[in-house]
């Protein structure tokens, strides 16, 4: 799949739907679109849709990315949300695979930022077991295509590390009392290679307006060297 299935003018069109979507009273951020109220988020404008796979077969945008500039989108505060909204779309070049961007994104929140989720639970075997196979999963990915019962196989065994992790949380056995639930963001990252509507379950649920822009800033960063 190609950004914008390599046109230009289709890119161009998309831009300017969303400077008149920005500059008007008819951003939402809750969800795509309100047929009745004729508002919607960005994705909503460029689709006139609720359904988020008609970004992907409109402008060639992958799910897994669509969802997490959404999820970005949806819970940043509304001036930075908006900017943010028609930087992505702009810092797209055209005609590009967008498909390693949202990959690169996951293993950076994973694996690589100071702040990532190892970084958080390495202390806890099970838990860096269950980050790092997630990571080298994602990894492989980038170079070569993985079967889908292979993949079937990698998520369910870290299915069941997130429940022994939470068992033992629950139990006191190990700290931090949430880990199974952090953990369950490695299984959630493997599973958007085959379920795209696991990937913004990656990102964090609540955050300060510094977090979403450091997320989103990042993932604008990824977008921009694609």
């Amino acid at each position: 799949m190609l950004a914008f299935h390599n046109d230009a003018n289709l890119k161009q069109q998309a831009l300017e739907k969303l400077k008149l979507w920005s500059q008007g009273s008819d951003v939402l951020q809750h969800y795509f679109h309100h047929l009745q109220e004729g508002k919607s988020s960005a994705i909503g404008c460029l689709t006139q849709s609720n359904e988020i796979e008609e970004i992907a077969e409109q402008y060639g945008i992958p799910l897994q990315l669509a969802g997490m500039q959404h999820h970005i989108y949806h819970n940043a505060k509304l001036e930075y949300a908006v900017t943010f909204a028609h930087k992505f779309f702009e810092s797209i070049p055209v005609g590009v695979d967008l498909d390693p961007i949202w990959k690169k994104y996951f293993l950076w929140v994973l694996v690589e930022d100071e702040y990532c989720l190892l970084s958080r639970l390495e202390h806890i075997d099970l838990a860096k077991h269950c980050i790092e196979k997630a990571a080298n999963t994602i990894r492989t990915s980038l170079s070569e295509d993985i079967p889908e019962q292979k993949l079937e196989g990698i998520i369910l065994d870290l299915q069941m590390t997130v429940r022994n992790i939470g068992y033992a949380a629950d139990a006191g056995e190990i700290e931090p009392p949430l880990a199974g639930f952090l953990v369950a963001r490695a299984q959630w990252a493997v599973s958007a290679l085959l379920r795209p509507q696991f990937a913004k379950l990656v990102l964090p649920e609540t955050g300060s307006q510094k977090l979403w822009e450091w997320l989103g800033e990042y993932l604008l960063e990824l977008v921009k060297k694609a």
